[in-house]
C-alpha cells in the first residue's frame, strides 16, 4: 500500500507512477486519440467531404451518448464495490489483530507472581508468544496472495519435531496451531501459571473465537471474486466504446488535433476508472496497492516482544501527593515529548543529588541547633540534601546527641527513617537539652524507648540502619541560640 501526503495543493504526489493507473489507462487512450485524429485527415479529405459531413446525424449521436452512459455507471458500480472490497479487508485483518492481541495481552496480565513458580511461567510465555506470532503469519498466508508466502515469524525453531512436521503436511495449518494456542491456555490454567477467575477466561477463548470466524470472512474476498459475467461485460462494453469513440469524433470534430484530444480524454477516463476496480478488488495480493501485509506481520511480532518486556509486567508506581495531584492538572503536548521531558528532567535532578536522591519528594526536615555546642545534629526524613562546613574529626553514632561533644562530620549522607515516635523523642531530647552548655543528658518524655542507655538513662537510638545520624559543625561567632525548622 502506497503511504502519500497531498501537500498544500494537492498536486505534486500525483505525479507519482508506482501504484498509478495512468500508464494502463495511457495504453488505450493514445491509440484511439492517433486513430481517431488519422480518421478525421483521411474522412475529411477533399474527395470524401461531401459524405463525410452528414456524419453520424443526431440519432447517432445521442445513440452514442446513452451507450457511454451504461458503460460509464457500470464501471462506477464496480469501482465502488471493489473499494467496499478493499476497506473490508483491511478491517478485517486489522479486527484480526486486535482480537488475538487482546486474548494474549489477557494472559500476559494474569500470569502467576509467587516466585517460586517464575520460571514455569517464563517458559509458558515464551511458548504462548512464538504460538501467537505463528498464528497471525499463518492467517495472513491464508488469505495472501504473495508469492512464497514469506513472513517473519517469532523462531520456533525448538518446537518438538513431531509436532512440526505435522504442522508442515496439515492442509489447514491455521487452525491447528489456533488449537495449539488453546490447549496452552488451558493446560496454564491447570497448573496455576495463570491465575484467572472463569468468566475472564473464557474471555480469551472469545477472543481467539472471534479471531477464527474474522479470518472467515477474509478469505470469502479470495475466494469470491467479481461475479465473472458482470467483469466480462464491462471489459467488451470497453472496447465497443473505444472503436466508436474514435469514428465519431473524428467525423464531428472540426480539426484532427480536438479530434484526438477529446478522443483522448474520454478513453482515459473510462479505462483508468476500469483498472481502479481492478486494482482494488484483490486487497491480499502483490500490487502497490494491495494492504501491507509484511508490515502487519512485523507489527504484530513488535507489539509481542514488547509486552514480554520486564517493565511491561507491572504497573508503574506512583509517588503520591495529595496537595499536588488533588487539582488534576493537565498539560497539552504530544505524549512522546512530555514523556521525554519528563525523563530528562528526572534524569537531570538525579544527577545533580548524586547517590543521595531518592525518588520520592522530600517529606520533612528536621534542623536542631543546640544552642553553646560546637556541633548540631540534623535529623532527617526523606530529603535529598544537606550542606554544611565540616570539620576535622568525625563523631560515632552513640555520641552523636551528646551535649559538649566538640566533632564534627563530613558532607551527610542523609537516609530516610519511618518511626515518628522516634524522631518525636529526638526532637524532645535536644529542646529540653538547648540550655546552657553542660554535662547532663536529656531525657526523652514519651515513648516508644530506643535501644541503647546514655548517661542518666535516656535512650537514644543506636540502630544506624534504621536512623542516620548526621553532625555538623555550628558557625563560628553566631552566639547563644536555639533554632527549629521544618521544610
Amino acid at each position: 500500500m502506497i503511504q502519500y501526503r497531498q501537500g498544500t495543493w494537492g498536486l505534486a504526489f500525483a505525479m507519482q507512477v508506482k501504484g498509478s493507473v495512468f500508464p494502463k489507462a495511457f495504453t488505450w487512450a493514445a491509440p484511439c486519440a492517433i486513430v481517431s485524429a488519422c480518421l478525421h485527415m483521411l474522412l475529411h479529405h477533399p474527395d470524401y467531404a461531401p459524405e463525410v459531413e452528414r456524419g453520424p446525424g443526431p440519432a447517432g449521436l445521442n445513440v452514442m451518448g446513452g451507450f457511454s452512459f451504461i458503460v460509464g455507471f457500470l464501471i462506477v458500480f464496480r469501482s465502488q464495490q471493489a473499494y467496499s472490497r478493499w476497506w473490508e479487508g483491511c478491517t478485517l485483518l486489522h479486527q484480526l489483530r486486535g482480537e488475538w492481541f487482546n486474548a494474549f495481552s489477557t494472559c500476559m496480565a494474569f500470569r502467576n507472581a509467587a516466585p517460586d513458580m517464575q520460571d514455569d511461567v517464563i517458559k509458558f510465555s515464551h511458548r504462548l508468544v512464538r504460538m501467537m506470532s505463528m498464528l497471525y503469519g499463518a492467517a495472513l498466508s491464508e488469505v495472501s496472495e504473495l508469492e512464497g508466502n514469506a513472513f517473519d515469524f517469532i523462531d520456533f525453531e525448538d518446537f518438538d519435531t513431531d509436532s512440526l512436521q505435522f504442522l508442515m503436511q496439515s492442509q489447514v495449518k491455521c487452525e491447528i496451531i489456533l488449537q495449539w494456542v488453546q490447549r496452552l491456555v488451558v493446560e496454564a490454567h491447570d497448573a496455576s501459571f495463570i491465575k484467572i477467575p472463569p468468566p475472564l477466561l473464557s474471555r480469551i477463548f472469545h477472543h481467539l473465537g472471534n479471531g477464527a470466524a474474522i479470518l472467515n470472512n477474509a478469505k470469502k474476498l479470495n475466494d469470491c471474486p467479481v461475479p465473472f459475467p458482470l467483469a466480462q461485460i464491462i471489459t467488451f462494453m470497453l472496447i465497443i466504446q473505444w472503436m466508436m469513440t474514435s469514428v465519431v469524433v473524428a467525423t464531428a470534430s472540426s480539426h484532427p488535433v480536438w479530434a484526438g484530444v477529446i478522443s483522448f480524454g474520454v478513453i482515459f477516463a473510462f479505462w483508468g476508472v476500469h483498472y481502479i476496480s481492478a486494482e482494488l478488488e484483490f486487497p491480499f495480493g502483490c500490487d502497490a496497492n494491495d494492504l501491507p501485509m509484511h508490515e502487519m506481520q512485523m507489527d504484530m511480532n513488535r507489539s509481542l516482544k514488547e509486552l514480554m518486556h520486564d517493565q511491561a509486567r507491572s504497573a508503574p508506581t506512583f509517588s503520591f501527593d495529595s496537595e499536588k495531584h488533588k487539582e488534576l492538572h493537565t498539560e497539552s503536548a504530544s505524549l512522546g515529548s512530555y514523556l521525554s521531558r519528563i525523563v530528562a528532567q528526572k534524569t537531570e535532578d538525579m544527577d545533580d543529588s548524586g547517590p543521595m536522591k531518592t525518588r520520592h519528594p522530600p517529606r520533612t526536615m528536621l534542623a536542631i541547633c543546640l544552642e553553646g555546642r560546637p556541633s548540631d545534629t540534623f535529623l532527617m526524613r526523606g530529603a535529598s540534601t544537606v550542606s554544611a562546613p565540616a570539620t576535622s574529626e568525625p563523631s560515632s553514632p552513640q555520641s552523636a546527641l551528646k551535649r559538649g561533644s566538640s566533632t564534627a562530620s563530613a558532607p551527610p549522607k542523609l537516609e530516610a527513617f519511618g518511626d515518628t515516635a522516634a524522631e518525636e523523642q529526638l526532637i524532645s531530647l535536644a529542646l529540653r537539652g538547648s540550655g546552657p552548655a553542660t554535662g547532663q543528658t536529656a531525657r526523652a518524655s514519651a515513648p516508644p524507648q530506643l535501644g541503647g542507655d546514655d548517661g542518666e538513662g535516656a535512650k537514644v537510638p543506636t540502630d544506624t540502619a534504621s536512623l542516620q545520624r548526621v553532625r555538623v559543625s555550628k558557625p563560628p561567632d553566631h552566639g547563644r541560640m536555639s533554632a527549629f525548622s521544618a521544610l
